[in-house]
């Protein structure tokens, strides 16, 4: 049903585009300031002002700092009916441009709301969220151009974490944690306990292999001398072991 009503407000979009056009409707933004920090969202509210001509369907562009904000979402109030055909709903993040275009059954001749628009300031900046010239209201038997104030954007302040702001009102103090998951914290004196413990460790360990390389090397510290001594010993080993065994047999 929305389908074929789209379509019915297409074509009486098309049969008016040759109508000479005259200003009538004006868009306003609320809030028309806004101030944010990087990293913020914040949401702008659309309103259309038919200046008591009966309007029925709006095509709405909107242009925005691309480079300190941009669109996440738009959303129409309920009573209006969208449409998304090419050309009549458009979000260019790059270019800084929004368009939305809905029909209003049975028509409207004062103020009523239009969508909210969902913003994401990127870093710091300031510019303007405006009205742009291929903003159309189309009327019983002609169309208008829509006007309307800009409102003023300025981005200051430190950057926020876009996932601290998902998290929020979540933080660690906040939450229970799990019995299977919990994880105790070792105190800064357990710490130090073990990490002396490691070092002591090291350094015995160390001490005993410099003493065995020394009896080796014979206080030469020669490696060649302590790969000699190291086999004379293999062999001696081997020797007695060899003559402990004859001895017995005898």
């Amino acid at each position: 049903m929305k389908k074929k009503i789209s379509k019915i407000i297409l074509g009486v979009i098309i049969s008016l585009l040759l109508s000479a056009p005259s200003m009538a409707a004006e868009a306003i933004f609320q809030p028309s300031e806004i101030n944010a920090a990087p990293g913020k969202q914040f949401s702008v509210s659309v309103y259309i002002d038919s200046q008591g001509t009966d309007n029925y369907v709006e095509k709405l562009k909107i242009n925005y700092p691309a480079d300190i904000i941009q669109v996440n979402s738009f959303s129409f109030d309920s009573t209006w009916i969208p449409l998304s055909q090419p050309g009549y709903d458009l979000i260019d993040n790059k270019s800084g441009t929004l368009v939305k275009s809905a029909g209003y059954p049975g028509g409207f001749s004062s103020p009523v709301p239009f969508g909210t628009i969902s913003f994401l300031a990127k870093k710091e900046g300031s510019g303007k969220i405006s009205v742009g010239e291929e903003s159309i209201a189309f009327e019983i038997s002609k169309q208008s151009t829509i006007s309307g104030l800009p409102a003023s954007v300025v981005i200051t302040g430190p950057a926020v974490d876009v996932s601290d702001e998902i998290l929020e009102g979540n933080s660690p103090n906040n939450l229970e944690t799990e019995p299977g998951n919990r994880q105790e914290d070792e105190s800064p004196a357990e710490e130090q306990k073990i990490e002396e413990a490691d070092f002591t460790g090291d350094i015995s360990q160390s001490s005993f292999m410099g003493m065995i390389g020394n009896i080796l090397t014979l206080g030469t510290d020669n490696k060649l001398v302590g790969f000699t001594v190291a086999l004379l010993l293999v062999g001696m080993i081997v020797y007695g072991v060899f003559f402990a065994k004859k001895k017995i047999k005898k």
